[in-house]
């Protein structure tokens, strides 16, 4: 089997890891559709709870899959964010939009700054940001399709990454919510 297009399945994390272990064997599967899969436990609309074992399971196979030269991981939610949570239960020193705090164990970024009852929203990139690392150090893929998921922040990751893949011919990133500051990280790593 050469190409596999599974898009539409609501696979989740528990689904994203199979596929992981999938890809980790294959040696002959060189296109992948895993759009609209909610990977990391999130639908179209931002609902669920964010997961991102699965999809850092994924980029594991990545790094060490040879045959695979497409893959599509568009519209699944690959960043998420919090609803509101009391910034007691957060660890940081600050909680202003964009400072970085440990949630649940986990690493976030405050993404709305608090409120008057003491309220904050957070994003975890862990899952985007490792698809970036996984594409910097793949020497197979050649075209990842990571559009209509909502990365803001993760331009210098992607910048980084094409600066150590020479592999990649297309990436394509339609509808991310992409500020002028991942532009300017993207661009870098073109330069």
């Amino acid at each position: 089997l050469a190409s596999l297009g599974i898009s539409s399945n609501r696979f989740g994390p528990i689904g994203a890891k199979s596929v992981a272990d999938m890809l980790a064997v294959t040696i002959s599967l060189t296109s992948l559709d895993l759009s609209k899969n909610q990977l990391c436990g999130l639908n179209w609309r931002g609902e669920g709870i964010y997961d991102a074992t699965g999809i850092k399971a994924i980029s594991d196979s990545l790094a060490v899959n040879a045959s695979l030269t497409s893959i599509d991981l568009s519209n699944n939610n690959l960043r998420g964010e919090t609803g509101y949570v009391k910034a007691t239960e957060v660890q940081g020193t600050s909680f202003n939009k964009g400072d970085k705090v440990i949630y649940q164990g986990r690493e976030m970024i405050v993404s709305k700054g608090k409120d008057s009852d003491g309220d904050i929203k957070m994003v975890d990139e862990s899952g985007i940001k490792a698809i970036a690392s996984a594409l910097g150090v793949t020497a197979s893929l050649t075209s990842l399709d990571i559009s209509l998921n909502r990365i803001t922040g993760s331009g210098e990751a992607f910048g980084e990454a094409l600066k150590a893949n020479s592999s990649l011919k297309d990436l394509t990133m339609r509808s991310c919510e992409l500020n002028a500051e991942d532009g300017k990280g993207l661009a870098a790593g073109l330069a």
